[in-house]
């Protein structure tokens, strides 16, 4: 995502969780926010899939 299209949101998560995720988001060469973004992304896919 390019900065100039982006959003700066803070979230608030259970540090195991987010750190099991970062070790995670490591072994796939990724960033959390990539990640993140990813599944919001195909989340968003589904529901409008869903929707016809």
């Amino acid at each position: 995502m390019k900065k100039d299209k982006a959003t700066k949101t803070t979230m608030y998560l259970d540090a195991e969780t987010y750190m099991q995720f970062k070790i995670y988001a490591i072994t796939l060469n990724k960033s959390v926010s990539e990640l993140v973004e990813q599944f919001m992304r195909e989340t968003l896919k589904e529901m409008k899939k869903n929707k016809r």
